[in-house]
């Protein structure tokens, strides 16, 4: 989902319409590419804000709803600590 939303990056593509994503959520791939698994909370909380984002979708990501909410309730769960 991140590097979807970076794929649509300054467009209205996004799920939302909400045009070009935080720099953290670049960040936060960046992490996932290298394999990492420790983000800053900034990061995570964009990580929640583009999961947000994608379970709420009307679009294809409907299918994956179940997989999302597992997703968001993980970091969720991170930031909360």
């Amino acid at each position: 989902m991140l590097l979807d939303r970076l794929d649509r990056e300054g467009t209205e593509g996004s799920p939302t319409g909400t045009g070009r994503p935080p720099p953290e959520v670049f960040r936060a791939f960046e992490t996932l590419e290298d394999g990492g698994t420790r983000f800053t909370v900034a990061q995570l909380e964009a990580i929640r804000t583009v999961l947000v984002e994608y379970h709420h979708a009307t679009t294809w990501w409907e299918l994956e709803r179940a997989g999302i909410e597992r997703l968001l309730h993980r970091v969720t769960t991170c930031l909360d600590r």
